[in-house]
C-alpha cells in the first residue's frame, strides 16, 4: 500500500481478539455432542476451528465448550444460506443434546 500511496502514513497495529483452542475428543463436552449427533444418525466432522466464535471467549475464562457448526453454504457472503433439511437436523440435534442432560 505504501508504494501505491506514498503520501499516506500507514500505521500497523495487531490486536489479539481471541485465542484459538482445541478440545480432545475424550473431553466430556465433546463426547456429549458426538453421542447426540450419533443418536440422530449424523456423522460429525471433528477438527480444530479456524475462526472466532463465542466459545473462544468462553475458553479464555475456563469454559471448555466445543464449537458446533452446521452445514452452511457460501459462509460470510451475501449469498450465504442453509438448507431447510439442515436446519431440521440442527433442531433434532439440540433436542437430543438437551435430553442428554436429563439422564
Amino acid at each position: 500500500m505504501k508504494a501505491a500511496y506514498p503520501e499516506v502514513d500507514i500505521v500497523e497495529r495487531l490486536d489479539e481478539q481471541f485465542q484459538g483452542y482445541s478440545l480432545q475428543e475424550g473431553h466430556s463436552s465433546v463426547k456429549r455432542v458426538l453421542e447426540a449427533l450419533s443418536a440422530i444418525g449424523l456423522e460429525p466432522q471433528v477438527g480444530p476451528t479456524g475462526g472466532g466464535s463465542d466459545t473462544n471467549i468462553m475458553y479464555k475464562y475456563g469454559i471448555m465448550a466445543p464449537v458446533i457448526g452446521m452445514a452452511d453454504n457460501n459462509a460470510h457472503t451475501v449469498r450465504e444460506y442453509v438448507d431447510v433439511g439442515d436446519l431440521v437436523d440442527v433442531a433434532r440435534f439440540c433436542e437430543k443434546l438437551i435430553q442428554s442432560y436429563d439422564n
